[in-house]
């Protein structure tokens, strides 16, 4: 079998984020496989049309936090299993795919194995011991190296690190190149992917039409079967909204001040919290200040102002809400 392709760029430089633009790395196959994210969005960013979007400040921080745990988790993964690890810095490229990169955690001395290291606080979600998302993660990587074996070490907040050893799967992996290749054809056609429902894709296509032009499109039978088709959805989604909302309620009056019913629901006080109301604020310390001029406010007003540009919204016509 060929070796994958070190490339001369080192993890975590602009040169490596630069070479990520122009193929598939392992953190975009969950994307493709419809694990997480969009497609949409993805494609959207790999085509240079958009920009990849920062991290919040608490995902900064979990991001942060996980690459300050690794090589702790890396160390008790050797000292656990007596297995030697070695880093590999330089970004892979499958032998035969050129668009298909892998940059790995670690990798085992004298093996065809693969360490990818996780950090969580509460868990994986869904009661499953890897989740989709990290299975494409590593079915990728083994693809990518042609190696037979990856161990999924996840460090969870609270408790002793866990390895779950995920075996290569040939299938899993061809039905991936498929996705891949697929993906990438839309990117290097410029030909836009199918749209889904997230919210991630309707956050970027906001960006790629942020105005609009003034123009109405000209009723056809396609666009007018998928208005048809978006407003029975929108009527459907009220009525199960509504459904819910009476559930609940019922559940609500038959518990009554117990805490739930047990094994099934509970219905709980949260924490009171303390909320400042900043209007009121301001409109306290404005009558603080007024010794000065309306024009002397004002300036300090428009000081702490901004215009935020109004966002698209789409609304269905003669419609009512």
């Amino acid at each position: 079998m060929s070796v994958a392709e070190r490339l001369p760029v080192t993890q975590g430089t602009p040169e490596w984020l630069a070479m990520r633009k122009t193929g598939i790395g392992s953190s975009d196959a969950p994307v493709i496989a419809g694990e997480r994210g969009s497609v949409l969005e993805l494609w959207a960013e790999k085509s240079g049309l958009v920009e990849d979007e920062a991290p919040d400040a608490d995902l900064a921080r979990l991001f942060e936090w996980g690459h300050r745990l690794e090589p702790v988790v890396a160390d008790w993964y050797a000292d656990s299993t007596g297995r030697q690890l070695q880093r590999v810095n330089q970004m892979l490229r499958h032998p035969d795919v050129p668009y298909a990169f892998a940059s790995l955690d670690r990798k085992v001395v004298g093996e065809r194995r693969i360490v990818e290291i996780k950090t969580t606080r509460f868990g994986w979600s869904g009661g499953e011991d890897v989740p989709g998302a990290v299975q494409c993660q590593v079915q990728h990587q083994l693809w990518v190296t042609g190696y037979d074996v990856a161990d999924v070490a996840v460090l969870t907040g609270g408790s002793e690190p866990k390895v779950y050893e995920i075996p290569r799967d040939d299938a899993f992996i061809a039905d991936l190149a498929y996705l891949e290749a697929e993906f990438w054809g839309w990117v290097q056609s410029g030909t836009r992917p199918p749209v889904d429902g997230s919210e991630n894709a309707r956050r970027v296509l906001s960006k790629l039409h942020p105005r609009n032009d003034g123009t109405l499109l000209a009723a056809t039978p396609e666009l007018d079967a998928v208005v048809t088709d978006w407003l029975t959805a929108k009527t459907a989604v009220k009525e199960a909204e509504a459904t819910e909302g009476t559930l609940a309620n019922t559940i609500r009056a038959l518990i009554g001040d117990a805490d739930g019913i047990s094994g099934r629901v509970t219905w709980k006080k949260n924490a009171d919290t303390s909320r400042t109301n900043w209007p009121a604020v301001a409109k306290a310390y404005r009558q603080l200040l007024e010794g000065l001029t309306p024009t002397d406010l004002d300036t300090i007003e428009s000081i702490h102002s901004s215009t935020v540009e109004g966002p698209r919204v789409l609304r269905p016509v003669g419609v009512k809400p």
